[in-house]
This record gives structure tokens, C-alpha cells and sequence, in this order.
């Protein structure tokens, strides 16, 4: 049998409580802080990982109902209120439809004959080096809005120009053929077929920042063009048939599908008047100013309309004047391309997020109208959710090699990190951008529109 135990012996007792941890009492009125903050930093460092986990569990929980908050309570409120001050002026607006339905500036214009190969000849591409358009020949012709840019008022500078033999030896017959095409799909050149191919592959972003980099035609120089075969046909005595193909280039800059070409064309129309004032010539009738005012007050407000649907219910009343004639084509293509970024950020939908999957049926079903009026099938690819806000948890990289005309060397055409895309991540990022509104107030014409007009600016030229 072994020993029985013995009794503890003061001596083991003292050690034991030695030995023994001694736990921290803290009193209420005590002083001592820095013993309190040592035990809590202990305890804290002790549970930093669950602490942590805590913080962003609870992140994570909240983050639905702050994006809900935010969305409903901040970016809603302003994004209606921006809507307001375009559909505010819808009675205006409504107006100008349908005095351009009853008395169209431009023909109605087919999708047959498209004159790019043309002009491709003589009007240079923005954005590319080399083109067949860039002949030195041609540089003369700049001096019109140049050298000559006061020619419209002032005398002396007329005569100066109608003097330069450069300028008015250059060859103007090719226009004559213009008369021949029913529309100018400038997109078919090769170098933007080039440009849009990756866009089945890249951000919503991405795509945006392809879009703004698209060469596009110098289509004042179109405009120096028509005006110099007027010049010099009407010296002997063709004037009214120079006419007709100034009018005819007017038209295809309309039917370009691109804001700074209709506003190209509405000014050529403006112009009849200055040059009939400045040139003798018979038998030519002008378009009367009002209309041609209204066409550029609907044209710019096309660009704000096409986004209502994005977030309001777009007015049904306007629904039977989307057509070319009526100025839609230039806010249509720049409507089409911001699409992507909007179905990127508002289709996907999870618990708790804002839903918006009506306005994105609708715009899409009128977005593909519009295409098809307009002849933008070129822009399919855009009405597509990007292959970023399908995988989330991918990434990719877009080879900037795409880029190597790009004007803009600063731009980070690599998405690396898509977590804008992610639930209720997309729904604020996609506000904040589409809240910030555009630069350009597109119903500024009507804001600064003078009292309704009584009467036709017309003028009889024998």
C-alpha cells in the first residue's frame, strides 16, 4: 500500500499562493488606469482575430441597408431632379416634334447607299495618321476657317479668299456625287471595326472609354468643302445647283448619327441666308430659320431624354417622333454606348437591392428601336452586360497594344480589381456615376428659349 497522504505544511501553502495567478480586481474609485489599460489590451490582443471577424460580419450585415438608405434617400432625390428640369420643358420639347413632323428639315434617309467610300477620300479621321484623305493638297482648304474665318461679315476678308488661287484652285466636281447616297455611316471604317472588337471582352469602363476614343470624320472641313464648290459654281452661274449639293452634304452630316456633325449640318442651313445675301443667285428657297432652330433645340434634348428611362418612365408622347428626321440618331448612338455601364450596374439583383428590372426591359426594348432607325447595329456588342458584371470574381486584362493611337496615355486600360461590381457595391458606384449628370445641360435651348414665336422667318429669293 502506498503512504497515506500527508497534510499540506504551511510551507506548501505559501508556495501555492505564490504560484497561483492572482486575478485583477479593479474598485470603482480606483486611480490606477494604466493597470486597466494593460489587462484590456491583453484581453483584446488575446481575441483580435474574433474581434476583427466581428467588425467585418457586421460590416458585411449593414452594408444592404446603408445602400438602401443611400439609394433611396440621397441619389434617388437627385437623380429625379435632374430629370425634372429636362421633363420639365416636355411641352417645348413636343412643340418642336410637331412642327419637324409637319415641316422636316431632312428628308426621311434610307440605309442603301452609304457614301463613306466617298468621303473617305477627302475628309480625314480624326484619331488616325495615315489616311488617303490627308493630302497636303487639301491643307489649303483649313484656311477658310482659319485665315478666313470672318469672311461671313466682313468685306475684305471675302475678297481676300475668293483671291487665293491655293484655295480656289482646289477640285470640288467630286461633290456632285454625293448626291447620290441616302446616308454617311462614317462607323464602317475599318479602324473603328478595329477599335470595337474587343468590346464583347472588356468592362463596362472599358467599353466607355473605347467609345470616347473612336476616330470620328472632321466634319467642319465637310462643311469648308460644300462651301467652297458653292463659291466657285456660282461664278459661273450654277449657283442653285451648288445649292443642292450644299444642302446634300448638310443632309449626310444630319444622317451621321453624331452631335457635332448635326450641329455641323444646322449650321451649313443657317448659312443659305448668309450666302444668298453674299452671292447673287435665283432660284433657291432656304429653310425657314424657326424650323431649323427647332431641329437643333430637339437634337441637343434627345441626348437628356434617351436617359429618362433609366430611372422615371419615359413620356409615351414622344414615343411617335423617334426618328431620324426628328434629330434622334445624334442621342441615340451616345444613349447606346452608355447602356453597358447601366445594365452593368442595375440588372444583377440580390436580397435587399434597389430593383430596377422594369426600367432596364424598357430601355432596352426602346434602345434596340432606336438602333434599327438609326442603323447602329454597329453598336450591338454596347447593349450587352459586360463579361465583368457576369464573374464578379474574375479579372482580366485588356492588352493596351488596342490603345496604341490613344491620346490618352494616363488611362489604366487594365481592370485588375472588379469589385465595383460586387452586390450593393454596384448599386452606389452605379448611382454615383449617373447622379453626377452630364456637363452639358441638354435642355438649356429651351431654358433660354425666347417667347413663343408668331410668325415664319421666311424670305422669298428670286
Amino acid at each position: 500500500m502506498s503512504a497515506p497522504l500527508s497534510k499540506p505544511t504551511q510551507n506548501t501553502k505559501k508556495l501555492n499562493l505564490q504560484t497561483r495567478p492572482r486575478p485583477v480586481i479593479i474598485n470603482a474609485g480606483t486611480t490606477d488606469k494604466s493597470l486597466l489599460g494593460k489587462y484590456m489590451f491583453k484581453y483584446l490582443r488575446q481575441r483580435r482575430h474574433f474581434i476583427l471577424l466581428a467588425i467585418i460580419f457586421s460590416a458585411f450585415l449593414s452594408l444592404p441597408i446603408f445602400s438602401r438608405l443611400a439609394i433611396d434617400t440621397v441619389f434617388k432625390p437627385l437623380i429625379n431632379e435632374q430629370n425634372a428640369g429636362m421633363t420639365a420643358q416636355l411641352p417645348k420639347i413636343l412643340s418642336d416634334l410637331e412642327i419637324l413632323q409637319a415641316h422636316p428639315v431632312f428628308p426621311a434617309q434610307g440605309y442603301r447607299h452609304n457614301a463613306q467610300f466617298v468621303l473617305l477620300k477627302y475628309i480625314p479621321m480624326d484619331g488616325i495618321e495615315n489616311t488617303s484623305a490627308k493630302n497636303p493638297r487639301y491643307d489649303s482648304l483649313l484656311k477658310i476657317t482659319d485665315q478666313y474665318n470672318g469672311w461671313r461679315t466682313e468685306d475684305k476678308t471675302l475678297k481676300n479668299m475668293l483671291k487665293d488661287k491655293e484655295l480656289m484652285s482646289l477640285d470640288t466636281s467630286w461633290l456632285k456625287r454625293l448626291e447620290e447616297f441616302d446616308h454617311w455611316n462614317y462607323s464602317s471604317h475599318k479602324e473603328i471595326l478595329s477599335s470595337l472588337s474587343p468590346i464583347r471582352d472588356v468592362s463596362g469602363i472599358t467599353r466607355l472609354e473605347i467609345f470616347s476614343q473612336l476616330p470620328q470624320p472632321t466634319f467642319n472641313l465637310m462643311r469648308s468643302w460644300a462651301i467652297l464648290h458653292f463659291i466657285r459654281m456660282q461664278k459661273i452661274g450654277k449657283g442653285a445647283e451648288a445649292l443642292k449639293t450644299y444642302r446634300q452634304v448638310a443632309f449626310l452630316l444630319h444622317s451621321a448619327g453624331n452631335l457635332v456633325a448635326s450641329m455641323t449640318a444646322y449650321s451649313m442651313l443657317k448659312d443659305e441666308y448668309m450666302l444668298l445675301g453674299r452671292f447673287p443667285v435665283k432660284g433657291w428657297q432656304p429653310i425657314p430659320v424657326y424650323y431649323i432652330e427647332a431641329y437643333s433645340r430637339v437634337t441637343w434634348a434627345w441626348m437628356g431624354i434617351l436617359r429618362l428611362p433609366y430611372f422615371t418612365e419615359f413620356p409615351h408622347a414622344l414615343y411617335r417622333y423617334l426618328t431620324p428626321q426628328n434629330g434622334l440618331c445624334a442621342g441615340a448612338r451616345d444613349a447606346v454606348s452608355s447602356f453597358t455601364l447601366y445594365r452593368d450596374f442595375f440588372e444583377p439583383q440580390t436580397y435587399f437591392e434597389a430593383n430596377f428590372a422594369s426600367n432596364i426591359a424598357y430601355t432596352k426594348k426602346l434602345y434596340i428601336k432606336i438602333k434599327t432607325e438609326c442603323n447602329l447595329n454597329i453598336y450591338n456588342k454596347f447593349l450587352d452586360r459586360s463579361p465583368a458584371s457576369l464573374d464578379y470574381f474574375s479579372s482580366f486584362t485588356l492588352d493596351e497594344t488596342i490603345f496604341k493611337r490613344s491620346k490618352n496615355t494616363e488611362y489604366n486600360f487594365s481592370l485588375i480589381d472588379n469589385w465595383i461590381y460586387l452586390p450593393y457595391v454596384r448599386r452606389l458606384v452605379g448611382l454615383m456615376y449617373f447622379s453626377a449628370g452630364s456637363p452639358m445641360n441638354y435642355a438649356m435651348p429651351y431654358e433660354s428659349r425666347k417667347k413663343k414665336f408668331t410668325g415664319l422667318n421666311e424670305v422669298n429669293f428670286l
